[in-house]
Parts: structure tokens; sequence; C-alpha cells
């Protein structure tokens, strides 16, 4: 690991560092500005293998990506109603930081079920205040 002064010398020699890219930059196209990636590793998935994904709108996208690969996607098979859910089907399971996905890992190892008070009264219903999106109305009968 490198020191702070050896870190910042090596920015100052980055003579391009506060040069923003213009139109003429290789990564400029179609009106943006789009990211060089180039991975340094390569993950080879067998067929048949199990990948649990959590995250935000992020993870469903990495789903989407892999799944052609003929992993097992086990958040993939969960899914609600169009009309309970106007999003992917499994975007109810989104995450939105580190310490939400904790709990909720955690919670599900140790069996601990959310509190009542994360569900509120609503006029025509129930309001799941641990939803994404502010909570998610709930009707009586559901």
């Amino acid at each position: 690991m490198s020191d702070f002064s050896t870190v910042l010398a090596t920015v100052q020699k980055n003579k391009a560092r506060r040069a923003y890219p213009d139109r003429t930059d290789s990564r400029f196209r179609d009106e943006g500005l789009y990211p060089d990636f180039q991975p340094k590793f390569r993950i080879a998935f067998s067929k048949g293998c199990s990948v649990f994904t959590i995250g935000s709108c992020f993870a469903r996208n990495i789903e989407e990506a892999i799944q052609p690969l003929g992993v097992y996607l086990p958040t993939r098979d969960f899914a609600v109603p169009k009309h309970e859910w106007n999003a992917k089907p499994n975007g109810l399971l989104n995450e939105y930081n580190p310490g939400t996905m904790s709990r909720r890992i955690v919670d599900a190892l140790d069996g601990v079920q959310s509190p009542n008070d994360t569900m509120v009264p609503e006029s025509q219903g129930y309001a799941d205040l641990l939803l994404p999106g502010g909570g998610c109305f709930l009707g009586k009968g559901d």
C-alpha cells in the first residue's frame, strides 16, 4: 500500500487529470462520455452454478447479463404480480446501501422477522416501510 505523499506525487505527474474530455475523445459517442473499462480478471461460471445477487437495479442488471451463461439465480425466482409492483418482477428485492443489505442478510440468517412497526396503516390497507420506494402499499386482503 502506498503512502499519501507517493499517491499525491503520482497524481500530480498525470498532466491530463484536470482536462475534461471533449468530443474528439475515443470514449465520446452518442452525445455521451462512456468509461473505458477493461477488467483485469475473468469470472468463469460453470453451467448450473448458483449466483446470489443483492443490491439495487444494478444487481438486477447483473442477473440479466449472466443468466444466459446458464447459472442459477435464486433471486430471479422471486416475482410479484405487475399490479403490485410496476417494475422488474424481482425489483422488490432491491436494497440501496450496505447497511440495509447487511441487515437483511443478518436477519435472514438469524431467523429474525421485521418488527411490526415497519407496517403502518394506510387509508386502504398498509404500507411496508422496508420496501423500496418509501413504502409499498399493501391492500387489506393482500
